[in-house]
């Protein structure tokens, strides 16, 4: 409901609005609840799915206001980037994005990229070799890995193990830099990433788990080949590897709206790690966490390590009441938080000229498609192919096609005397064909394309009779006009 009245007064400038949801089912449902009101208001609505075709998508755009999950807008979104006809085009401009579960789409899922990729065949004939080399690496030995979790990398004992395993002599020449990124892949798959925590294996398939939601993320895979390590980890058949055609961020996609609104009950700066977030509904009432200790989270950021050994409580099935405790887990969580929004930072960084470059390339097709480009290398490097694309002008095409039919006709012209002077030259009897050919026609006829005016002028002579009365005199011209028109124009009269 907060949704509808911000809606409604802006879809009052034609321009659509989106309301951003964070899954279809929240997208299909507010959509249906709300629409006995956009209907009363007389506004239109409808609402996007997963599952919907183009053209059903392209007719839920053009309404007054649009339920749509993030993600999916994204999506179509680079579908557009992909598009070669203006007819294929999902979208209309973006003009304002009221984004539902604020919280979670911008911060907690900001950083996951959107991407459309096609398939291709090649594989790598090296990726079972790295794999079983680095299975035989020993942690903190052959590599280390951060205080985080959240990178590994080789020592350098692990380089000089890889390199006699693989015999490459040195891993970091030019040479080597496929190899690299496929051990760096491997290495990645193996030492962070952990079966039934960060993916499932499902129908010999590798289905990444949400670390957000803890659920499974639907057609998502790891990108720059970490999927095929953990296929290959996994002992699976290796999928064909995907080329990545386009992709943006949810954060620089939702940066396309003109205008951008936020709603949520749950408004905490990047609460995913520890104490989560909870009445996303609005539900009345309070929340309250529960945090053992020995949960997964705790290890991972070391919070154990901020309690003395000699504190740290036994297990217990009763909570621990001391307030340090919750002080210590709260300092943790503005620690994670620091970490968090650094990491974002960081990345927005890294992405922000990319995703520019990306934008310019995009807003290149949309003039094109539009028929708003105008090449300049073109017009100043192939003047005439340009004048041939661009648009011609009528008269000079017209003189240019007479000029090319004459042309032709001097050429039959001169082909038909060729075949006369041919038949002479073979037979005296055909000199008297050639000559009945070339006599007069006893009779011609000559055709006028429109002769309207002509007869118009007649029709006007005869009402002049009649308004001014002369009808002897306007009667004999009009007689002797008509008589020469008709056997001069061989006219029939009706």
């Amino acid at each position: 409901m907060t949704a509808v009245f911000p809606a409604y007064l802006n879809c009052l400038y034609k321009k659509g609005v989106h309301v951003l949801t964070f899954n279809d089912y929240l997208a299909k449902r507010d959509a249906l609840w709300m629409k006995p009101i956009y209907d009363l208001l007389g506004v239109t609505v409808a609402f996007v799915q997963e599952t919907m075709n183009n053209q059903e998508k392209k007719e839920a755009y053009s309404k007054d206001i649009t339920y749509v999950t993030a993600k999916e807008a994204g999506f179509d979104y680079l579908r557009d980037s992909l598009t070669y006809d203006k007819k294929d085009l999902i979208h209309r401009n973006f003009y304002l994005a009221i984004v539902d579960e604020a919280d979670s789409i911008l911060i907690d899922e900001a950083r996951v990229p959107l991407e459309i990729a096609s398939k291709t065949k090649e594989v790598s004939s090296n990726l079972q070799r790295v794999r079983d080399v680095i299975s035989t690496l020993i942690p903190k030995v052959d590599y280390q890995i951060d205080d985080y979790s959240q990178n590994v990398y080789l020592t350098e004992q692990g380089i000089k193990r890889i390199e006699k395993f693989l015999q490459c002599d040195n891993l970091y020449t030019e040479k080597n830099f496929k190899l690299v990124q496929e051990v760096n892949c491997a290495l990645y798959a193996e030492a962070l990433l952990q079966r039934d925590v960060d993916y499932i294996v499902r129908n010999k398939r590798i289905e990444m788990v949400d670390e957000f939601t803890g659920r499974v993320a639907e057609n998502r895979h790891w990108p720059d080949g970490v999927q095929a390590a953990l296929e290959c980890k996994e002992g699976l058949e290796i999928q064909s590897k995907g080329r990545i055609m386009t992709q943006i961020s949810l954060q620089h996609f939702i940066k396309q709206y003109e205008n951008l609104a936020g709603m949520t009950g749950t408004a905490v700066d990047s609460a995913e790690q520890l104490k989560g977030r909870a009445g996303r509904q609005g539900d009345p009432g309070i929340t309250r966490f529960f945090i053992s200790l020995e949960d997964d989270l705790i290890a991972k950021y070391g919070i154990e390590n901020m309690i003395p050994k000699s504190f740290y409580p036994r297990k217990q099935e009763e909570s621990l009441t001391n307030p340090i405790f919750a002080k210590k887990i709260c300092q943790a969580q503005r620690i994670i938080q620091g970490q968090n929004y650094d990491l974002r930072e960081e990345l927005y960084s890294y992405s922000t000229l990319l995703t520019e470059l990306r934008q310019y390339l995009y807003n290149l097709r949309m003039d094109i498609l539009h028929h708003k480009f105008k090449d300049e290398v073109l017009q100043k490097d192939f003047p005439s192919l340009y004048e041939d694309l661009s648009g011609k002008d009528p008269l000079r095409e017209f003189q240019m096609k007479l000029v090319e039919e004459f042309k032709l006709l001097q050429e039959d012209i001169e082909e038909s005397i060729k075949e006369d002077y041919r038949k002479v030259e073979l037979s005296a009897e055909a000199f008297e064909e050639i000559k009945e050919k070339i006599k007069g026609q006893e009779t011609t006829w000559t055709y006028l394309v429109n002769d309207d005016s002509i007869e118009d002028i007649l029709g006007l002579l005869k009402g002049l009779v009649k308004i001014t009365g002369m009808n002897n005199f306007f009667a004999w011209v009009t007689f002797a006009l008509e008589y020469g028109f008709y056997k001069f124009f061989g006219k029939n009269q009706e």
